[in-house]
């Protein structure tokens, strides 16, 4: 289940994988339920993210209904739920973005950046980060907390703040997660 770029489905499987074992002893069988149980959390988190984006929108709650309809009915949606695939978080990523944006939860979407950021840059190594600059932040957190001023404490530290969300914001742009050239 091993996976270069998007390997937050594939860790997720595999460990409800290991809480299957005692109950199924077929490897094969157990990761292909593992995946679709993850799968099919996560495309129904997407489901519900997508009514609420198109509620927000001023749609009624039928046509949201049927919005979502759309989306779970269609063959890509199916077979991400289905199959040992990792697209359904990028579907509910998507989704997450754009109703975080329609929401303003403008602060909440950019502390999201530089966390998906430093996970993908942890896994992937694609950029050197260096550990002193890794270190920034929670000596910045920790000087935030003991001076009480959150803001220009936290402030301190931009520069992994901004790499991490760079490297995130790459990510997402290149297609299918593919590393960029």
């Amino acid at each position: 289940m091993e996976h270069r770029h998007r390997f937050l489905v594939p860790a997720a499987a595999g460990a409800v994988s290991q809480l299957l074992s005692p109950f199924v002893g077929d490897t094969e069988l157990r990761d292909r339920l593992s995946f679709y149980a993850v799968n099919f959390v996560l495309v129904w988190a997407t489901g519900l993210l997508v009514f609420l984006i198109l509620e927000k929108l001023g749609l009624s709650w039928a046509l949201s209904l049927l919005g979502v309809s759309i989306f779970l009915t269609s063959r890509f949606t199916i077979a991400s739920a289905a199959l040992p695939v990792i697209d359904s978080a990028y579907f509910l990523a998507i989704a997450l973005i754009v109703y975080l944006t329609l929401e303003r939860r403008v602060l909440l979407l950019a502390c999201l950046m530089p966390l998906l950021g430093y996970a993908l840059n942890r896994k992937t190594q694609r950029y050197p980060v260096p550990l002193f600059l890794q270190l920034i932040l929670p000596i910045a957190v920790g000087f935030a907390v003991l001076n009480g001023n959150l803001g220009i404490m936290l402030q301190a530290a931009f520069v992994p703040v901004i790499v991490y969300a760079l490297i995130f914001v790459e990510h997402c742009m290149s297609r299918s997660g593919e590393e960029p050239s």
